[in-house]
C-alpha cells in the first residue's frame, strides 16, 4: 500500500508538471505568433485557459480515483480565473502590458527573453487550477491529507512535508510551489506511505533550496533545521513580503535579527529575557571570533541545543 499511494502522488505531479511545461510553451508559441499586443493578449488567455480546463480536469479524476466514486465538480469552474480569484485576461493583459513598456519594437520582435514573466504566470495559473480541482474533490470528503513534497524543494516546504491536514484546511502555497495534497485514511497511513521526508536528509542530498551559506554552514553544524527556517519565515498567514528577519543596530554593529521566538510566551525568549535581540545564523558567523564562538552563539541564540 506503502509504495503505490507514494506512486501515485509522484507520479500525478509529474503529469501534472508535464502539462505546466507544455501550456508555458504554448502561450509563449501564441505570444510570439501575435502580430500585436491585443492579439497577444487574445491568445494568450485563450491558450492559457486550455491548460488550466486540462489540469483541472487531471486534479479532479486523480482525487476521484482515489476515493473510488466519480468527480464531483466541474473543470470549467477554475478556468479563466487566476489563483487568487482575479480574471485570468486581466493578468495576462497586466503581463502583456509590462513587456510592451519595455518594447521599442514592433510586438512581433519580441524575445524570449521578454517573456519570462508571462512563463511564470502561465506554469503557475495552470498548476493552481489542477490543485485547486484536486482541493474541492478532497473537501467533499472526510478525510487526511498529506502534504507531498517533490524536491528539489525550498527551504519551508521542505521542514513541512509530511504534515497531515483535515479535507476542509488548505496549506499555503508560494509561486512555483511544487507540493500537493494526497488524500491518506488515517495519521498511520500517511507515516506508513514513503512520503515523510526527513529535512536533514533532504539537506545532506543537496535537495533543499532557499537557505543562505550561513544558514548552511549552521545546519552543518548541528543547527536545528526547523529554527534556521522559522528565522526568516513569514510570522503570520496572508503576509506577503512580510517575514521573520529583520536587520537593527546594536552597539554600533549592523546585524541581521529574527522576531522568531522573541514573543513573551516563546521559549526562546523565557530563556533570555534581557537579551535585546535574537541574532540570525549570518551575523552569528559573522561576529564570531572562531568556530567555538560561533557554536556559542548558536547556542545562546537558540539554534543548537
Amino acid at each position: 500500500m506503502s509504495t503505490s499511494l507514494a506512486t501515485r502522488a509522484r507520479k500525478h505531479y509529474a503529469n501534472q508538471a508535464a502539462v505546466a511545461l507544455a501550456g508555458v510553451r504554448a502561450t509563449r508559441r501564441a505570444a510570439k505568433a501575435a502580430r500585436s499586443a491585443p492579439a497577444a493578449k487574445a491568445s494568450i488567455t485563450t491558450t492559457l485557459a486550455a491548460y488550466q480546463l486540462a489540469s483541472a480536469g487531471n486534479g479532479m479524476r486523480a482525487m476521484a480515483t482515489e476515493f473510488g466514486r466519480d468527480v464531483l465538480t466541474a473543470p470549467l469552474e477554475y478556468v479563466g480565473t487566476t489563483e487568487l480569484g482575479y480574471s485570468l485576461a486581466t493578468s495576462v493583459s497586466s503581463v502583456v502590458d509590462s513587456i510592451v513598456r519595455d518594447l521599442e519594437t514592433e510586438w512581433q520582435q519580441v524575445t524570449d527573453s521578454m517573456l519570462a514573466s508571462l512563463d511564470l504566470v502561465a506554469f503557475n495559473e495552470i498548476v493552481a487550477a489542477g490543485t485547486d480541482a484536486q482541493s474541492a474533490e478532497v473537501v467533499a470528503e472526510d478525510s487526511l491529507y498529506v502534504r507531498v513534497l517533490v524536491p528539489p524543494s525550498c527551504d519551508r516546504c521542505t521542514q513541512l512535508a509530511g504534515r497531515t491536514y483535515r479535507s476542509e484546511e488548505a496549506f499555503e502555497r508560494h509561486p512555483q510551489c511544487n507540493c500537493e495534497h494526497w488524500p491518506v485514511g488515517t495519521e498511520e497511513a500517511a507515516r506508513a506511505s514513503g512520503l515523510l521526508i526527513d529535512p536533514l536528509e533532504a539537506f545532506e542530498a543537496g535537495q533543499v533550496r532557499g537557505l543562505s551559506k550561513a544558514d548552511e554552514r549552521a545546519i552543518r553544524d548541528g543547527a536545528d533545521f526547523s529554527q534556521v527556517v522559522n528565522a526568516k519565515r513569514a510570522p503570520r498567514r496572508g503576509a506577503p513580503g512580510i517575514t521573520n528577519a529583520v536587520s537593527a543596530e546594536i552597539f554600533g554593529r549592523h546585524v541581521e535579527a529574527t522576531l522568531s521566538g522573541t514573543t513573551g510566551k516563546a521559549s526562546w525568549r523565557r530563556a533570555n529575557p534581557n537579551l535585546p535581540i535574537r541574532l540570525r545564523p549570518q551575523s552569528i558567523y559573522r561576529h564570531a571570533r572562531d568556530r567555538d564562538d560561533a557554536l556559542r552563539l548558536l547556542r545562546l541564540y537558540g539554534y543548537l541545543t
